[in-house]
């Protein structure tokens, strides 16, 4: 019959186990995170292609009372913010004022 002590040591043992399983992320909590690093970092080099006249004028256009003069220091940062609220609306703003990039061809 199992002593007192060993059943002790199990129960540790298992509460042990089970908080390390549990504080591991999940695969697909770190797919995941690999998908989002990935997508910013297409988002970073979308922006190194937009004209920062081009960036201001689509943000404004998106919405001018948001993006009112002196919010942000920079346009870039003001995009940065909106992608990390809502990444498929930065990308949109962003692809927006690539397209009116000077020498675009659009």
């Amino acid at each position: 019959m199992p002593s007192f002590r060993s059943f002790l040591l199990v129960s540790l043992f298992l509460a042990r186990l089970s908080a390390l399983v549990i504080a591991e992320p999940s695969y697909l909590e770190r797919e995941r995170d690999k998908e989002a690093l990935a997508d910013l970092e297409a988002f970073q080099r979308l922006l190194d292609q937009v004209d920062p006249p081009a960036l201001h004028a689509a943000l404004h256009k998106h919405s001018p009372k948001k993006f009112e003069h002196g919010i942000f220091k920079e346009d870039r940062t003001a995009v940065e913010a909106v992608h990390r609220e809502d990444a498929s609306l930065a990308t949109k703003i962003a692809s927006l004022a690539k397209r009116q990039n000077p020498g675009n061809g659009s």
